[in-house]
């Protein structure tokens, strides 16, 4: 385990969520999971993608459309009425709200 594991033990996952931390047999990374019986971190090269092949969607969205539905979801209307995208960066991580 890391020698900083008392900082992540969070009340959070433990308590209230019901996750587990575990160490990926492959990679040595620590991750948080709901499921007991996940044994690697899921992040290639440790695990395929199981999303490839495998639509979460239910019909079809041209590039077109799929551009406008992720638009209209992300838009921040400004007084002027044009619009744009925030882009942030947390943890490590580049997000849009």
């Amino acid at each position: 385990m890391s020698t900083l594991e008392a900082e992540y033990r969070l009340e959070y996952f433990e308590e209230e969520e019901g996750f587990t931390r575990k160490e990926c047999p492959d990679c040595g990374d620590f991750f948080w999971t709901r499921d007991e019986d996940r044994e690697t971190c899921g992040e290639p090269p440790c695990a395929e993608y199981a999303f490839i092949g495998n639509p979460s969607l239910d019909e079809e969205y041209s590039l077109e459309e799929m551009r406008e539905a992720f638009l209209s979801f992300s838009r921040t209307t400004t007084t002027s009425g044009s619009s744009r995208i925030r882009w942030r960066r947390i943890a490590g991580a580049t997000t849009f709200c």
